[in-house]
C-alpha cells in the first residue's frame, strides 16, 4: 500500500505581536481581567489572546501577547476559504490598534498528527472549528472539533522523522524564508538540533515510538521543530517562522509546512508486506505421506522406506536393497530427497542426516575408496517452516521511487519565490 493523495491536516496558528504598554495597566500582573481591553479591541471570539510573558528587547514599553487561532484546514490553492478570511479579520483587527513585530516575535504553527476523516469537508471542519474551539464551554466543545479527525490515520513515525530531518537538511532554504533573527543557531526559541547534539539524526531514527520522538529534545520546547507536543496535544510545531501579521506569507508558510508533510506521506514512504518466518517441530513424514503418488520406477520412496524403518544405514545396505550401482547414486538420490523436503518447507538437511563410516565402527580406509561405509539417518522430529504475514511495515521507497527530499518538492514556482525572496 502507498499514500496516493494528500491529507487534509489542521494546523493550529500562534502569531506573537507587540502592543505599546498603555494599553494595559501599568506595572500590575497581566490578568484575563486585565487582558480585556485588547480583547474587546481585537474582538474575534474564533481567536484566544493572551499575554505572551515575555519581555520585549526591542521596545521595553510595549508588551509581547499572542493571539491563537482555532484549528483550520487551509487548502493549499484556495484563499477563498473560512481559514483564510479568518487570518485575514486577524491581520485587520491587529492593524487597527497598531499592533507591530519585532526580532522577540515569533509565529508558530501547529499541525495535527491527525488527518480530517475522510468524509468530512475541509470548509465543514473550519466552520465547526470556529463556532466552537474558543467558545464557552471550551473543553466540550474542542472535543467536538477533536471528533473530525482520524484517530485511526495517525501520522506515521518514519513520516515524522522524514520530514524532520529534511526540513533540517535543507536549513539553508529554510533559512532564506525568515528573518536572520530566526536563526537557529543564535536564536534560543528555536534552536537546531545539531547544536546541541551532532548525533541528533541517529537518534531520531532509532526512536520507534510517539513517546520517544516527544521526549526527543529531552523535554525542551525551543527547537525550530518541537516534539513535545506530540504527547500533550497530538501535534507537532514548527517554531522557526519571524512574526508577521500579514495573512498571504502565513498562508505560504503553513502551505509550506503541510506540502512538506503531504510529500512525504505520498512520495517518500510506502506500506509492504512484512512476512514472519516461522519454524515448528513436526513428526517425520511417513513414506505414503512423502511419496503419496509415487512412479514404480522411482528408488526414492524404496530409500526412504529403508530410511523410515531403519533410522540408520549404511550406503552399503542401501545399494543392496534398492538396487544402487555406485555411491554416488546414492548420495544423488539423498540429495532429491532433501531438495522434496525443502519445497515442502521442510529443512532436510537436519531430517535427513549423513555419518560417516566411524559411526558404524568402521576404521579409516576401511572401505578401500569404495565410500560405501559411511551412512545416511532420519530424525524422529523435523523442523518445518511457515511464513505467517505478521501485518504490514512502513518504509522509506527505494531509491529509484522516493520523491526529492527538498522541503519545496511539489510547490508551485510562485510559492517557492515569494517565500524565498519574503514577498
Amino acid at each position: 500500500m502507498t499514500y496516493n493523495r494528500n491529507l487534509n491536516l489542521a494546523t493550529s496558528i500562534e502569531i506573537e505581536f507587540i502592543v505599546p504598554n498603555n494599553t494595559l495597566p501599568n506595572g500590575k500582573m497581566i490578568s484575563r481581567r486585565l487582558m480585556r481591553p485588547l480583547i474587546d479591541a481585537i474582538n474575534i471570539p474564533e481567536v484566544f489572546v493572551t499575554y505572551d510573558h515575555t519581555r520585549c528587547e526591542d521596545n521595553s514599553n510595549h508588551l509581547v501577547c499572542e493571539i491563537n487561532i482555532s484549528p483550520q484546514v487551509y487548502e493549499k490553492d484556495n484563499l477563498d476559504c473560512k481559514g483564510f478570511n479568518l487570518l485575514t479579520n486577524v491581520r485587520n483587527a491587529l492593524k487597527a490598534i497598531n499592533a507591530e513585530v519585532c526580532t522577540c516575535t515569533g509565529l508558530h504553527v501547529h499541525v495535527s498528527l491527525n488527518p480530517l476523516k475522510d468524509d468530512v469537508n475541509p470548509q465543514t471542519f473550519n466552520t465547526i472549528s470556529q463556532q466552537n474551539w474558543y467558545r464557552n464551554n471550551a473543553e466540550n466543545n474542542k472535543a467536538i472539533v477533536l471528533d473530525l479527525l482520524d484517530s485511526n490515520k495517525r501520522l506515521p513515525i518514519l513520516a515524522i522523522q522524514d520530514f524532520i530531518i529534511r526540513y533540517y537538511d535543507d536549513i539553508s532554504e529554510v533559512e532564506k524564508i525568515v528573518a536572520p533573527s530566526r536563526n537557529g543557531i543564535n536564536n534560543h526559541f528555536c534552536k537546531y538540533p545539531e547544536s546541541v547534539n551532532p548525533n541528533w539524526k541517529e537518534i531520531l531514527k532509532r526512536t520507534t515510538t510517539y513517546d520517544g520522538l516527544s521526549e526527543f529534545h529531552n523535554n525542551n520546547k525551543f527547537y525550530a521543530i518541537n516534539c513535545l507536543p506530540i504527547d500533550t496535544k497530538n501535534t507537532i510545531e514548527f517554531r522557526q517562522h519571524h512574526g508577521q501579521i500579514n495573512q498571504f506569507k502565513i498562508f505560504r508558510w503553513v502551505k509550506l509546512i503541510t506540502n512538506m508533510i503531504n510529500h512525504t506521506m505520498v512520495n517518500r514512504i510506502e506500506t509492504r508486506n512484512s512476512p514472519t518466518i516461522v519454524f515448528d517441530d513436526i513428526e517425520a513424514l511417513t513414506p505414503d505421506q512423502l511419496f503419496p503418488n509415487a512412479r514404480a520406477n522411482d528408488k526414492g520412496k524404496p530409500l526412504y522406506e529403508l530410511l523410515f524403518t531403519h533410522k540408520n544405514i549404511t550406503t552399503e545396505l542401501i545399494m543392496r536393497n534398492c538396487g544402487f550401482n555406485t555411491p554416488n547414486s546414492v548420495r544423488r538420490k539423498i540429495s532429491e530427497l532433501r531438495q522434496r523436503l525443502q519445497a515442502m518447507g521442510i529443512n532436510g538437511q537436519s531430517a535427513i542426516t549423513t555419518h560417516n563410516q566411524q559411526c558404524y565402527d568402521n576404521p579409516y580406509g576401511a572401505s578401500n575408496g569404495a565410500y560405501d561405509l559411511n551412512g545416511y539417518g532420519i530424525n524422529d522430529i523435523w523442523q518445518k517452516k511457515t511464513i505467517v504475514n505478521s501485518g504490514n511495515t512502513l518504509a522509506l521507497k527505494s531509491d529509484d521511487e522516493i520523491g526529492l527530499a527538498s522541503i519545496f518538492s511539489g510547490l508551485d514556482y510562485d510559492t517557492v519565490h515569494k517565500l524565498t525572496h519574503r514577498t
